[in-house]
């Protein structure tokens, strides 16, 4: 899997302030529910200010 806080860490790090994009695939469950859980997990490990 991707070290999302490794990647908003560096991301952090250059001063980047743009808009990131995720593609999920194949989680097995229905689209409104993954990506709730999926919007949960990133808010966990990175400031969207």
């Amino acid at each position: 899997g991707v070290d999302f806080r490794a990647v908003f860490a560096a991301l952090a790090e250059t001063g980047y302030d743009g808009y990131v994009t995720v593609h999920q695939v194949g989680t097995g469950m229905d689209i409104p529910t993954g990506v709730r859980q999926f919007a949960d997990y990133l808010r966990s490990v990175a400031s969207f200010e």
